[in-house]
């Protein structure tokens, strides 16, 4: 026993025993406890230094399984969801009213809620949370990809933005102005009430949705979209759409519109040509990082190192993806999620269409300069992937670590539109 040395200086009852029984031991690791074994055992705690060796040894490549995604089969309707800060879930959607109702005065139009204890397996019945006014337009309707976005601030107060359509745009023809409007109000108490919806004048007629909303680390909220600018495309029949930021220095009391329209070349392949359906993360060294929709074959991104007010000259991303929007989230470990139609991880490599046919996820560990492999989550169910469509993911964190992800499934061949939720562990990503 010369060899030990007493210069014991950390109690073997203070290692993370549920770190050595879960995580893989690497061989530099296990050399590493060696020396520190043979430095700073004495004879007395030599016995359980010696377990705890033995343990890491044992538990060598056995690192703990990570989960598969599952399939959350859940029944009656959901929305957007948030984690709220007694960790359950709530849920919140509109079900609107007939497109064609939309320039046509009408009742009034509720927003449901639904609660869930159980990480999003079960939820409450629907009740109305409030309703918006009577009158033109329709809210969202359920068969609509998105719709109300909500946001849980750090003082537990919940944020929701909504549109309200009274005339769509009609390809090939200049003469049709759509009109949209963007409404905004909070609730203090978990969703239980909520106070009088507002509306936000977002500068411009047509703002078809918001894809992301976020709390800057100084309590900015952030949201973008895009709107229908005056640059009319005769060969697409369509008008450019550029993309504006939206904020709040007040918990949503007051909004700023940002001085910069955000554009980008027109591209290649011309459905909803410019700049849409943008996403935002706040990065660790304080920028924020938009990226978001283009017709290039990738996202294209820009980034602001003022929380949002003025933003730099766009770029392509080298994430390659379809002409449709992602979705992102910060990790509570500090990852950053995405979930995207990863065109170049296609089955085979075939791109049909709009490329929306396959969805998929991936993790970053450094604030989305480099991406793990992209892993497949969802696709046609059908011998038949022309028709099918998965697409516009929104992403949630649950209390145990994993993430909710909600995105439309929709398969022609079989008559099929719904809102799927899948339950990810963001360890299976990385894998």
């Amino acid at each position: 026993f010369s060899l030990f040395k007493p210069r014991f200086s950390m109690p073997v009852s203070r290692i993370p025993w549920s770190a050595v029984a879960t995580e893989t031991i690497e061989p530099v690791t296990i050399q590493r406890e060696l020396s520190r074994i043979r430095h700073q055992t004495t004879i007395r705690t030599m016995p359980r230094a010696i377990l705890v060796l033995l343990t890491m040894i044992a538990t060598w490549g056995h690192a703990a399984a990570a989960v598969a995604p599952e399939r959350i089969h859940y029944t009656g309707k959901i929305g957007h969801i948030v984690q709220l800060q007694d960790g359950r879930l709530l849920t919140l959607y509109t079900l609107g009213r007939a497109g064609e109702d939309g320039s046509l005065n009408g009742p009034e139009q509720p927003a449901y809620v639904r609660y869930s204890g159980d990480q999003g397996r079960s939820w409450s019945k629907e009740k109305i949370a409030f309703s918006f006014a009577a009158g033109r337009g329709t809210m969202p309707t359920y068969r609509q990809s998105a719709g109300p976005y909500l946001l849980l601030d750090r003082n537990g107060i919940l944020h929701l933005l909504s549109i309200r359509y009274y005339r769509g745009p009609k390809r090939g023809d200049p003469a049709v102005v759509a009109v949209s409007e963007l409404f905004y109000n909070m609730s203090r108490d978990g969703g239980q009430t909520w106070n009088k919806p507002k509306r936000i004048d977002v500068g411009h007629h047509w703002f078809p949705q918001i894809q992301s909303m976020i709390q800057l680390s100084n309590g900015r909220l952030l949201t973008a979209g895009n709107y229908a600018s005056d640059n009319y495309l005769s060969d697409t029949g369509e008008y450019e759409y550029r993309i504006i930021v939206i904020f709040s220095d007040d918990q949503g009391e007051t909004w700023q519109l940002g001085p910069d329209d955000i554009r980008i070349p027109i591209g290649p392949f011309r459905g909803h040509p410019g700049a849409i359906e943008p996403v935002l993360a706040e990065l660790r060294d304080g920028r924020v990082w938009m990226i978001f929709r283009s017709q290039y074959g990738v996202f294209y991104q820009t980034f602001s190192s003022d929380g949002g007010s003025n933003w730099e000259p766009t770029s392509p991303t080298t994430i390659k993806a379809a002409n449709a929007p992602a979705g992102i989230l910060r990790l509570a470990d500090g990852r950053l999620m995405l979930s995207w139609n990863d065109w170049g991880n296609y089955p085979g490599g075939r791109v049909l269409r709009r490329g929306r046919q396959y969805l998929h996820v991936a993790i970053s560990s450094d604030d989305g300069k480099t991406w793990s492999p992209s892993r497949l989550i969802a696709g046609p169910s059908t011998p038949d992937p022309e028709n099918a469509q998965m697409r516009y993911p929104f992403l949630c964190r649950t209390s145990d670590g994993y993430v909710l992800l909600r995105y439309h499934r929709i398969e022609r061949t079989i008559g099929m539109s719904r809102r799927d939720l899948l339950r990810i562990d963001p360890d299976w990503i990385a894998e």
